[in-house]
């Protein structure tokens, strides 16, 4: 059984979802590891315990990570400590995207939120991931960060999906996505921080024009971490 924790990260301009797949039995020595990251940055560095992993916090060093702000460096280092924990417990990452002003253009102002619809695809490449030879021709539970405007659509979603299928070009059946998404605080739950960690990092590599050359070196030097990971990577431009 796989485990697969979702966060999103967003601008103006796209949407994206990533999905941090891991086996049920790596589960909780992996959270563990990840507490144990965090703790060793907070004896070194002085941020608090147990502070949580956020992608834009620890890049940037503002909110938790604000003592590391100086320090930008062991910030980078900190954010490729954390994903390494993840590559090493075998992990795979599904990542989705869509572009807003597409949305507008192509559907107008009242189109479905980019979140409601970006977890529909991000659910249909859980499903085929499941039904592949990597995963084992396995099954998988969703574990999501709360999202408070769209958490009761997506309960409702993944129901008919189940029943009936989804809809567009990939339309099918998810039959292996069990039970139902569970919505949780990410602040208690280390895998979901290891999420949103991915999630900002795909954010910013697609839809950030880097003006820093070092801010763009630090984001390439932290993707190359998780890149033999990835297992499906696309934005949808309507």
């Amino acid at each position: 059984m796989w485990f697969a924790y979702v966060d999103e990260s967003f601008n103006r301009s796209q949407h994206w979802v990533a999905a941090l797949l891991v086996q049920h039995t790596r589960v909780n020595e992996t959270a563990r590891a990840l507490r144990d990251v965090v703790d060793h940055a907070s004896a070194e560095f002085g941020i608090a315990t147990p502070a949580e992993l956020h992608g834009h916090d620890l890049f940037h060093g503002r909110g938790e990570f604000a003592p590391m702000k100086t320090i930008p460096r062991a910030r980078i280092g900190l954010y490729a400590s954390a994903l390494q924990t993840l590559v090493d417990a075998d992990c795979w990452i599904i990542l989705r995207g869509v572009s807003k002003p597409g949305l507008l253009r192509r559907y107008g102002a009242d189109h479905e939120h980019p979140h409601r619809i970006v977890m529909t695809h991000l659910l249909e490449r859980i499903g085929m991931f499941c039904h592949s030879t990597r995963a084992g021709d396995d099954h998988a539970v969703v574990v999501a960060d709360e999202h408070h405007e769209t958490q009761s659509a997506l309960l409702r979603d993944l129901v008919t999906y189940q029943d009936r299928g989804t809809w567009g070009y990939l339309a099918r059946p998810i039959n292996r996505v069990v039970d139902t998404i569970h919505f949780v605080n990410s602040r208690t739950n280390p895998l979901v921080q290891g999420a949103d960690l991915i999630a900002f990092l795909a954010l910013r590599a697609k839809a950030v024009g880097e003006t820093d050359t070092r801010a763009a070196h630090a984001t390439s030097a932290v993707q190359a971490v998780i890149q033999p990971r990835i297992h499906h990577d696309h934005c949808w431009w309507p």
